[in-house]
């Protein structure tokens, strides 16, 4: 987790780093981009999410148009269908007459009845049942339902049975689909004689299955998969889990689950397959009527609707917001590209004459603008670079004729005393005498110094070559101070910095001012080199008598004069590179082990 928050970090800072040395114009393009990116990507997501929620909100409703088409449609076919069947009322009443003629010549003996015979008599156009007292067909020509127990499965059917076998008469049940080949059957019941049975006659005849080949559920299920794109497939079960129409399907354990529990909640149930895209939703369907004995007709009705319509219909919607991004994202940076380049055309303008103007070239005129801002930093920045010009001017005429003046009288005196050394003796006086000739040499080295002033300004930025600047100033100080140990470590060939022509006068001073201060016996000093922040860190160190840490601070303080010229130029130059400086001990902690010396100086582009 620290490495990948180290690399991010990194990332940041390499970012960071690309846009500070971006032009201002690039910054502002880059500056608005990134406050319209995020605006138009929140509109297109807007959008497109309330384009999405629409178009689901759509699908939803188109589903349940559906659902509520289906069980109006199946009410219909339901009632259609009772409207035809009792058009075979008086038929069927007519073949229980036959029905009970047997019951009579048996002696009222079920077991002895033959309904095969009945059945013949009726043409075999209907299917004959004996249901005793407890709900169970005992004896019936459709052999499948031999033993069927209607107590266990509708309580309050057997209620009605038991209604008709005790009290009732002759009752004609509403048309309900037979499972196994999704036909339709009559059927209509009769008490026996003595109250013990109910006898029970189902018509089933090709007239009748004419008349309703077109009214239907298994057709309304096949018209409404054809007519619905979204709709791939409709199938109906009984609520025992049977299909209706095929005598062949077995339903697996999780469909039955599925099927028993929306026939025992009677809520819909939706399951969805990322895999086929398809969104199944089962729903509870009763066909309820009170004017028979069965009241309802229930079916738990599947209905598969495919998804890759709504799934496309989002996929094109990404890939015009996706688009439409683009596009909105390429004419808002043309716009913004221009727009920042006119209005940073004027402040470019100046920046480039302030280069011009940094390498000396104080003579230059800033073009100035209409722009009331840009007008006055202009005319501020004109004024300011006269008034430097004027200063410049005024301090090399004064180094000038000083020092001219004080090197000519330093000429004399220097004339005089070696006049006074050949005409008098006195170790005393010779001692003096060589004291006054060094502290004249220190005076013209002092000048020499001061006139790097008006070289700081004239000499133009250039690459140096630090191994090269570096060579050139131990040998000058080997030349000049023999005795004094130099050691130089690091790793820096052909690396190239930001410096001038006077790159090893700001070394030499920094070894010199350590020489000079240093009273030990052994004087030493250290140089190490390396790359540091995409720069060069050069520390010059020595074990001199160090400095006090009170007075580090203000050492560049050229207000205090604590550092003498040699450091005040040190700083200057340093800051001319766009470099930085510091002080510190030698060693940690103890200032009079010496001091230590830190340049930074910028690797040359």
């Amino acid at each position: 987790m620290d490495k990948n928050i180290s690399f991010e970090a990194d990332k940041l800072s390499n970012v960071i780093d690309f846009l500070k040395k971006r032009s201002f114009k690039i910054q502002l393009t880059l500056a608005i981009l990134l406050l319209i990116i995020p605006l138009i990507s929140f509109i297109s997501y807007s959008d497109y999410n309330t384009a999405k929620v629409n178009l689901e909100r759509s699908h939803e409703l188109m589903q349940n148009q559906i659902e509520q088409d289906i069980e109006t449609t199946f009410n219909l076919v339901d009632i259609g269908l009772n409207t035809i069947g009792k058009n075979y009322e008086s038929d069927m009443l007519d073949g229980f007459q036959y029905f009970i003629s047997e019951y009579e010549d048996v002696g009222r003996n079920v077991e002895d009845m033959n309904l095969t015979k009945v059945y013949e008599i009726l043409n075999k156009t209907y299917d004959l049942y004996i249901i005793d007292c407890d709900g169970i067909i005992i004896s019936t020509t459709y052999a499948p339902d031999l033993g069927l127990n209607f107590s266990d499965f509708s309580c309050s059917f057997y209620e009605q049975l038991t209604q008709i076998r005790l009290e009732g008469n002759f009752t004609l049940d509403r048309v309900s689909p037979e499972i196994q080949t999704g036909d339709v059957r009559i059927y209509a019941y009769m008490p026996s004689p003595d109250r013990q049975y109910v006898f029970e006659l189902g018509l089933v005849i090709d007239e009748f299955s004419e008349l309703t080949s077109e009214l239907s559920y298994l057709h309304a299920a096949d018209e409404f998969v054809s007519g619905n794109s979204f709709l791939e497939s409709i199938r109906i079960f009984s609520i025992f889990g049977d299909l209706l129409g095929d005598t062949s399907f077995h339903p697996s354990n999780s469909l039955l689950e599925i099927v028993f529990d929306v026939r025992d909640t009677e809520q819909d149930r939706t399951v969805s397959n990322i895999t086929s895209n398809t969104l199944t939703k089962y729903i509870f369907l009763s066909l309820t009527n009170g004017d028979y004995p069965t009241e309802s007709v229930d079916f738990v009705i599947e209905l598969v609707y495919t998804t890759t319509i709504i799934s496309n219909q989002l996929t094109s919607l990404i890939g015009y917001h996706i688009l439409l991004g683009i596009v909105t994202f390429f004419f808002t940076s043309l716009i913004t590209y221009f727009g920042t380049s006119r209005l940073t055309k004027p402040i470019h303008k100046i920046a480039e004459d302030a280069q011009i103007i940094s390498q000396g070239v104080l003579d230059h005129e800033i073009t100035e603008y209409s722009t009331t801002e840009l007008k006055t930093l202009s005319i501020s920045l004109n004024k300011m670079v006269r008034s430097l010009e004027e200063s410049k001017d005024r301090a090399v005429l004064y180094l000038d004729l000083i020092g001219h003046d004080i090197m000519n009288k330093f000429q004399v005196i220097i004339a005089c005393m070696n006049l006074i050394t050949r005409e008098t003796t006195g170790e005393q006086h010779d001692n003096l005498i060589i004291e006054s000739e060094n502290a004249i040499a220190e005076c013209r080295d002092l000048l020499t110094k001061m006139t790097l002033t008006e070289s700081l300004t004239s000499n133009p930025i250039a690459i140096r070559q630090l191994d090269i600047a570096l060579a050139n100033t131990i040998n000058h100080i080997q030349s000049k101070y023999g005795e004094v140990s130099i050691q130089i470590e690091g790793h820096y060939t052909r690396a190239n910095i930001v410096g001038d022509a006077l790159l090893e006068q700001l070394f030499i001073m920094l070894i010199e001012n350590a020489i000079k201060h240093n009273v030990s016996e052994s004087k030493r000093v250290w140089i190490q080199v390396f790359e540091f922040n995409d720069g060069y860190r050069i520390s010059i160190s020595d074990n001199g008598i160090g400095i006090p840490d009170q007075r580090k601070e203000a050492l560049f303080d050229i207000s205090r004069r604590y550092g003498g010229v040699d450091l005040h130029l040190c700083k200057h130059m340093v800051q001319k590179y766009g470099g930085t400086i510091d002080v510190n001990n030698r060693v940690e902690g103890d200032y009079t082990k010496g001091t230590e010396f830190i340049i930074w100086l910028p690797r040359a582009e």
